[in-house]
C-alpha cells in the first residue's frame, strides 16, 4: 500500500510539472507577390539557425525539426535542408560567401544581392529560410500576497525572427516572429526543450504560401 500511494505521488509530480507551451507565432510581412506557387516552382532551402552564446543546445534541435516539417511546407522537389545546404556550399567552397552576408545582414539589416545570386548559382533554388534565435530565457518571481502568501510565477521564452529571402532577387519574401511561451509555478513549469523546438518549427513553417504543415494551438497569455 504504501509503496503504490509513493509511485501515485511521483506520477501526480511529474505531471506537475510540465506546464503547457503556447504558440504566439506571427507574420509580420509578406510581399505582395508572394504565392504557394512561386515556392513550389522555385524551391527553399533551409539555413542553418543562428544563435547567440549559450544557445547552441537549442539552435540544432530546432534545424532539425524545420528539416522534420520542410516538405509538408513546400511541395518542392527542390527543396533543401539546412546539413544538405550547407554540404553544397561546403562542396563548392561557397561558404565564406555565406558567411559574409550573414555577418553583414547582423550588422547592417541589409542583403547582398550580388552575393545571394552567388549562392543561388549553387544552391540551385530561389527561395531561403533563415532564422536567427533571438530569444531563449527563463525567468523565476516571487511575489507575496496578504490573503495567500508567497507565490511563484515561472516563465520561459524561446523567439525566433525569420526570413524568406529571394536569392535571385535579394528582397525579403516574408518576415515571421516565432515565438513559444510556457508560464507556471513553482510545481508546474516546462523545461523540454525538444518541446519547444517541434512547436516553433511547426509554427513558422506554417505560415509559409501554400503550408499543409498544422499549426500549433495558439493562445495569448
Amino acid at each position: 500500500m504504501k509503496h503504490t500511494i509513493k509511485i501515485m505521488f511521483i506520477g501526480l509530480m511529474l505531471s506537475a510539472c510540465a506546464a503547457p507551451i503556447y504558440n504566439l507565432t506571427k507574420t509580420q510581412y509578406v510581399h505582395q507577390a508572394f504565392s504557394a506557387e512561386q515556392l513550389q516552382n522555385g524551391g527553399l532551402c533551409l539555413l542553418p539557425i543562428t544563435a547567440g552564446e549559450g544557445q547552441e543546445g537549442y539552435r540544432r534541435p530546432l534545424g532539425n525539426f524545420m528539416n522534420q516539417y520542410l516538405t509538408q511546407s513546400v511541395d518542392s522537389a527542390k527543396n533543401l535542408t539546412w546539413q544538405e545546404t550547407m554540404q553544397k556550399l561546403n562542396d563548392n567552397n561557397k561558404v565564406s560567401i555565406y558567411e559574409s552576408i550573414i555577418m553583414s545582414y547582423q550588422k547592417t539589416s541589409i542583403l547582398n544581392k550580388e552575393k545571394l545570386k552567388q549562392l543561388k548559382t549553387t544552391l540551385e533554388v530561389d527561395f531561403a529560410l533563415y532564422c536567427s534565435l533571438q530569444d531563449f530565457s527563463e525567468k523565476t518571481e516571487t511575489s507575496y500576497n496578504f490573503f495567500s502568501g508567497y507565490s511563484t510565477n515561472k516563465t520561459a521564452n524561446v523567439q525566433a525572427h525569420c526570413l524568406v529571402i529571394n536569392l535571385n532577387t535579394g528582397d525579403v519574401m516574408q518576415e515571421i516572429i516565432g515565438r513559444a511561451k510556457s508560464v507556471g509555478n513553482e510545481m508546474s513549469y516546462n523545461r523540454e526543450y525538444d518541446q519547444y523546438a517541434d512547436i516553433l518549427a511547426r509554427a513558422v513553417l506554417s505560415q509559409l504560401p501554400g503550408s499543409k504543415v498544422q499549426p500549433p494551438d495558439e493562445k495569448t497569455l
